[in-house]
């Protein structure tokens, strides 16, 4: 895990990218955890406005934007 750098070496903004990937797919927790991500600026720049907009898009409240 790159986040944790469990069998690899920690690589906070590679995890970010990764996880972001599975968030566009539609993967709840992978859209959970990229809001998180978002709001402690875990391998992101902090953005607390794109982190609302992530935790909507988990919870339903708004649609995944198209690519």
């Amino acid at each position: 895990c790159y986040f944790d750098g469990v069998g690899v070496e920690k690589n906070t903004t590679k995890a970010a990218k990764l996880l972001y990937k599975a968030a566009m797919q539609g993967h709840k927790a992978a859209q959970r955890k990229m809001a998180s991500c978002y709001e402690l600026g875990t391998g992101v720049p902090r953005d607390i406005n794109k982190a609302i907009i992530w935790y909507q898009i988990a919870s339903g409240q708004i649609k995944l934007p198209q690519q």
